[in-house]
């Protein structure tokens, strides 16, 4: 499966890219890893707002902080 081929132990907090805006950290951080071969671009809890779509280049996968007393995604926390 493609999943195999992801380098899942490249990851990037993208608390840890600097960048006006998350948008901005976002590219910054997959031009990291694009380099490297690719990797995961973690996002660690919190709000993250971007005002456009996201675009992930190949070998980018998008992994957020595994949700703390949320049993329900449609709920507001």
């Amino acid at each position: 499966p493609w999943t195999q081929r992801l380098r899942w132990a490249q990851v990037l907090s993208l608390a840890d890219v600097p960048g006006p805006t998350p948008a901005a950290r976002l590219r910054e951080a997959q031009a990291r890893l694009r380099a490297r071969g690719g990797g995961v671009v973690y996002l660690p809890a919190g709000v993250w707002r971007f005002d456009e779509s996201i675009a992930l280049g190949s070998g980018i996968v998008l992994r957020g902080a595994d949700p703390t007393g949320v049993t329900d995604a449609r709920q507001e926390g």
